[in-house]
């Protein structure tokens, strides 16, 4: 297959750390995968790896975890059942499990899935398990954040992408990168903001406490077989739009916004808009979701 030759000016595709707040990582390691099974066994054979909960981790992002208990997963040597696996790991002092599922809103979306509360007391029962509903989102939101952070024997590893951790996403058509790298930090640091924010204003939680600190750095550029990567995020601007929302069973009101992005993100857009500008020839695009807000002066052939 043909490819582009080397760019001397890529840093032009990604946005400017100083402005967007988005770190440009080198030294990366990246594993695409476009088949969710590939992806599930991937992370399964990541999770066997936790020996010790002291140092070891396995921290979940999701959209949907609502048919949680028939997943399975291939992991030398069997197949097993995701949360069988969680469970082993978290009950036998080899891992802490967290998980942040989006909670869906019933009053806002009644008939729509998932329903993530049986995963989340699932994780709840673990030994060294903590789970909540994520409903810290504006009216109509969702989180759709869908990872994994996984800290075993080999260090640390990432996914980000658009596979939930759901058996009914088997066939789906969508990716799921693997990061090795300082971007695998960056993922974690993620998980951190969206963990330490809800911390006082969710619902109770059997485990609170997370397993080590993330460390952000550019990382090392020089190694050839490696790839450069920045990592963007969608978070709502809570404050405007009526806020996020607010749990009504809570004593004392958490701010309308998020700690972390007071005034939102938008990175993952500004992203698409700075890679349509630099284009020159030829623009493929497949997505779920295409809307027509974009700022009509974003490049010169708009």
């Amino acid at each position: 297959m043909d490819v582009d030759p080397p760019d001397a000016g890529f840093r032009r595709w990604f946005l400017d750390p100083t402005t967007s707040g988005r770190t440009i990582t080198y030294g990366n390691r990246v594993q695409a995968f476009i088949t969710s099974p590939d992806y599930w066994n991937d992370l399964g054979t990541a999770i066997q790896g936790c020996a010790d909960e002291t140092r070891h981790f396995v921290y979940l992002l999701g959209w949907s975890m609502s048919d949680f208990g028939h997943m399975e997963i291939v992991t030398s040597p069997k197949t097993v059942l995701l949360g069988d696996l969680l469970a082993d790991v978290a009950n036998h002092g080899r891992a802490a499990v967290r998980a942040m599922l989006w909670k869906n809103l019933r009053e806002v979306f009644p008939k729509v899935e998932p329903d993530n509360r049986a995963a989340c007391t699932h994780i709840n029962m673990l030994k060294n398990g903590g789970a909540y509903l994520d409903a810290r989102v504006l009216k109509f939101g969702s989180h759709h954040q869908k990872g994994a952070v996984v800290n075993n024997a080999d260090g640390l590893v990432a996914y980000m992408g658009g596979i939930d951790l759901d058996p009914s996403r088997a066939n789906w058509n969508d990716v799921q990168i693997r990061l090795i790298g300082p971007a695998a930090d960056e993922v974690m640091a993620l998980f951190y903001s969206r963990w330490t924010d809800a911390q006082p204003f969710s619902e109770p939680v059997h485990r609170w406490d997370l397993v080590g600190t993330p460390t952000v750095s550019p990382g090392d550029y020089r190694d050839p077989d490696t790839l450069t990567v920045q990592i963007v995020r969608t978070f709502g601007n809570g404050r405007k739009h009526g806020g996020l929302h607010v749990p009504p069973t809570l004593h004392h009101a958490p701010p309308p916004y998020y700690r972390f992005a007071p005034d939102g993100e938008h990175t993952v857009y500004d992203l698409l808009k700075n890679a349509i500008t630099q284009t020159k020839e030829t623009i493929y695009m497949q997505d779920q979701y295409l809307f027509d807000s974009m700022d009509a002066t974003a490049g010169p052939r708009s």
